[in-house]
């Protein structure tokens, strides 16, 4: 594994590989593909990996502290005890994922869509959420604590409890959702769309 780690470069495949406990700090990739490897307690701090694909991989204990995974794909994978606190998600696609104790706290995720997520108690805090769209995702006592969410698109999913204290909603829309609970102000209102939702 050590000699796949130092030749490991751009527009190159990899699956079925253990990377677990390894440090892939400080790396710059770009169009890679991750498939069905085990990505336990790997850290990416630093990283550069843009344009590329993740599917049917478990991210446990990993941390993503200052990383840029810009226009990236992340399918069928799970994320338990992940912190990807202050990292570039820009344009990225993330679906079918399952969440436990995952943070994306000070993260810019503009222009990234979410499909079918299980993001329940996911912790979005300050993070840059502009024109972010998530499609069939469940988020009950997802934290969007000061969060900026302009243009932010929710669509049939379940908010319930979630927390948007201090964030900026201005232009989001709320379709199709389950919102009871939803810890906002009637100031924080004033400039979103809510259709159908209860």
């Amino acid at each position: 594994m050590q000699k796949v780690l130092q030749e490991m470069s751009s527009d190159t495949s990899y699956s079925d590989l253990s990377f677990a406990n390894h440090n892939l700090s400080s790396k710059k990739l770009t169009r890679i593909t991750l498939d069905n490897c085990n990505l336990s307690s790997v850290t990416f701090q630093n990283c550069e990996i843009s344009e590329s694909q993740f599917s049917n991989l478990h991210f446990s204990h990993c941390k993503f502290f200052h990383s840029a995974f810009r226009n990236s794909h992340f399918a069928v994978a799970k994320f338990e005890d992940v912190n990807v606190d202050s990292s570039d998600f820009r344009d990225s696609v993330f679906a079918e994922l399952s969440t436990l104790n995952l943070s994306f706290k000070d993260s810019d995720l503009k222009g990234a869509t979410f499909y079918d997520c299980d993001l329940g108690g996911a912790i979005f805090d300050q993070a840059i959420c502009d024109r972010v769209k998530f499609v069939r995702c469940q988020l009950d006592k997802a934290s969007f604590i000061s969060s900026k969410l302009f243009s932010v698109q929710f669509e049939d999913c379940v908010l319930t409890s979630a927390n948007f204290q201090d964030s900026d909603l201005f232009l989001a829309k709320f379709q199709l959702c389950r919102i009871s609970g939803i810890k906002l102000t009637d100031r924080q209102l004033e400039d979103v769309s809510i259709s159908n939702c209860y």
